[in-house]
């Protein structure tokens, strides 16, 4: 799960700061991370982990996968 969150975070941190980071540079430092953690966190929650988790699913849920099979006979 620490990969598919790292995949979800860097694309919007790279995209964040690239573009927000020359317009926010003005404001001060609290404001600006706070802006910026509004925005990833909703980034991060509505968009890029449904679609990672999606993407990625037979690789995180495989043992979940088996162990509702039961063992066998």
């Amino acid at each position: 799960m620490a990969l598919a969150a790292f995949a979800a975070v860097l694309p919007i941190s790279l995209i964040g700061n690239g573009l927000l980071g020359p317009a926010l540079r003005a404001w001060p430092l609290v404001a600006r991370v706070l802006m910026l953690a509004l925005l990833f966190s909703t980034l991060m929650t509505y968009l890029m982990m449904p679609a990672v988790t999606l993407v990625l699913r037979r690789w995180l849920y495989a043992a979940t996968s088996t162990a509702r099979e039961g063992p066998t006979r």
